[in-house]
């Protein structure tokens, strides 16, 4: 949120990257499947877990950085995005 321009580049360009080096939604699905692992995530909540931690996260940055939200002080934001985080995690525990 911090710079919006690369935030907006980075997900309006394909960037090409070599082939052993995963790309970030790889990590993210590396991240989940470990939380499985380790027994932090439910095996019956992990399908599609990756959907549903983009969305927010990025819907989050948006309505933040471009729409309604924007002007919303940084206190209250960094209140939100806890709030949304906990009921991420909660969704998925």
């Amino acid at each position: 949120m911090r710079e919006p321009g690369l935030f907006a580049t980075a997900f309006a360009a394909t960037v090409e990257r070599p082939s052993d080096q995963p790309g970030p939604y790889e990590l993210l699905s590396t991240a989940l499947d470990d939380m499985v692992a380790c027994g932090t995530l439910s095996p019956d909540r992990r399908e599609g877990a990756e959907v549903a931690c983009w969305s927010a996260v990025h819907g989050f940055a948006l309505l933040h950085i471009d729409g309604p939200l924007k002007d919303v002080p940084a206190r209250e934001r960094d209140r939100q995005l806890e709030a949304m985080l906990d009921a991420l995690q909660h969704g998925l525990g």
